[in-house]
Parts: structure tokens; sequence; C-alpha cells
């Protein structure tokens, strides 16, 4: 829960677009998507963006805005 991944749209489709599963099982993202991170803290807050409703282009109703903090650990 909380993985941070890439979207692979495919080849020579590189783009900078990410996501965060909360979902359990993610076996469907092996061998399709690049897996860089878990999120720690705030998952709470995730929860409260899954659970606005969307239109048919999955965008919100209302205007989510952030503010993003960038903390990296590194095991090298």
């Amino acid at each position: 829960m909380g993985i941070v991944s890439m979207v692979n749209n495919g080849a020579d489709m590189l783009g900078s677009q990410f996501f965060i599963t909360l979902g359990g099982n993610l076996d469907y993202l092996d061998d399709k998507h690049t897996i860089f991170g878990q999120v720690t803290e705030g998952l709470d807050t995730l929860e409260k963006l899954n659970e606005q409703i969307c239109d048919e282009q999955n965008r919100p109703y209302r205007d989510i805005r952030s503010v993003l903090k960038h903390y990296l650990n590194h095991a090298f």
C-alpha cells in the first residue's frame, strides 16, 4: 500500500506521469511499470484523495491543490 510508480505507456512513450497505489495486490504492476518508492507517511491524505468523486475523464469535480514535500532517503 502506498507504492509510488512511474507510468509506462510503451516503447518511445516517455513522460513524467506517476501514480500511487492504495490496493494490496500489486502483481499487475510486475514487468509493466517501474516502482521506485513507497509512501511512509500521509496515507490518510491519499485515502481522502481516493474518495473524491470524478467525471468520465477521471478528473475530480472538486479543485484539489497540493503542497508537495520532497523527502529522499538514500541507502547509497
